[in-house]
Protein backbone atom coordinates (compact mmCIF):
# COMPACT_ATOMS: atom_id res chain seq x y z
CA UNK A 1 0.00 0.00 0.00
CA UNK A 2 1.68 3.27 -0.48
CA UNK A 3 -0.65 6.75 0.36
CA UNK A 4 -0.20 10.01 -0.69
CA UNK A 5 1.87 11.99 1.70
CA UNK A 6 1.43 15.62 2.74
CA UNK A 7 4.14 17.91 2.19
CA UNK A 8 3.20 20.52 5.19
CA UNK A 9 2.04 18.34 7.38
CA UNK A 10 4.20 16.11 9.59
CA UNK A 11 2.47 14.25 11.57
CA UNK A 12 0.24 13.14 9.31
CA UNK A 13 3.36 11.84 6.69
CA UNK A 14 4.52 9.98 10.56
CA UNK A 15 1.13 8.56 10.30
CA UNK A 16 1.58 7.24 6.78
CA UNK A 17 4.68 6.22 7.12
CA UNK A 18 4.00 3.87 10.01
CA UNK A 19 0.87 2.55 8.08
CA UNK A 20 2.60 1.71 5.01
CA UNK A 21 5.41 -0.26 7.22
CA UNK A 22 2.56 -2.38 9.19
CA UNK A 23 0.90 -3.06 5.92
CA UNK A 24 4.00 -4.51 4.66
CA UNK A 25 4.91 -7.22 7.71
CA UNK A 26 0.99 -7.99 7.10
CA UNK A 27 0.01 -11.01 4.79
CA UNK A 28 -2.29 -11.20 2.07
CA UNK A 29 -4.81 -13.24 0.76
CA UNK A 30 -3.94 -14.82 -2.16
CA UNK A 31 -0.39 -14.70 -2.23
CA UNK A 32 2.38 -16.98 -1.64
CA UNK A 33 3.45 -16.41 1.86
CA UNK A 34 7.49 -17.20 2.62
CA UNK A 35 8.45 -16.79 6.22
CA UNK A 36 11.71 -15.63 5.91
CA UNK A 37 13.05 -15.51 9.23
CA UNK A 38 10.16 -15.80 11.23
CA UNK A 39 8.86 -19.34 12.13
CA UNK A 40 5.73 -21.52 11.06
CA UNK A 41 3.98 -22.39 14.34
CA UNK A 42 0.93 -24.12 14.16
CA UNK A 43 -1.31 -25.29 16.97
CA UNK A 44 -2.72 -28.54 17.77
CA UNK A 45 -7.39 -28.23 17.34
CA UNK A 46 -7.05 -31.31 19.68
CA UNK A 47 -4.52 -31.19 22.30
CA UNK A 48 -3.50 -27.45 22.21
CA UNK A 49 0.35 -27.79 21.96
CA UNK A 50 2.40 -26.08 19.95
CA UNK A 51 4.23 -27.03 16.97
CA UNK A 52 6.76 -25.04 15.00
CA UNK A 53 6.74 -26.52 11.58
CA UNK A 54 10.40 -25.94 9.57
CA UNK A 55 12.55 -28.27 6.37
CA UNK A 56 15.65 -29.40 7.10
CA UNK A 57 17.74 -31.72 4.40
CA UNK A 58 14.43 -32.18 2.39
CA UNK A 59 12.53 -33.25 5.34
CA UNK A 60 9.27 -31.41 6.12
CA UNK A 61 9.68 -31.90 10.19
CA UNK A 62 7.52 -30.31 13.67
CA UNK A 63 9.16 -30.15 17.02
CA UNK A 64 7.46 -28.76 19.75
CA UNK A 65 7.45 -24.77 21.16
CA UNK A 66 9.30 -24.01 23.83
CA UNK A 67 10.09 -27.57 24.86
CA UNK A 68 13.66 -28.74 25.90
CA UNK A 69 14.68 -31.53 24.23
CA UNK A 70 11.84 -32.21 22.14
CA UNK A 71 11.51 -35.01 19.99
CA UNK A 72 11.79 -34.30 16.27
CA UNK A 73 9.15 -36.06 14.30
CA UNK A 74 9.59 -36.62 10.43
CA UNK A 75 6.12 -36.20 8.76
CA UNK A 76 7.18 -36.33 4.86
CA UNK A 77 10.48 -36.03 2.44
CA UNK A 78 10.13 -34.17 -0.47
CA UNK A 79 11.37 -35.39 -3.53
Amino acid sequence: MKLPVNGRDAVQNARTRVLEMADRQNHKRGRDVEIGEGRLILTDATTGLRYEVFIDGGAVQAQLVDVADANITVLARLS
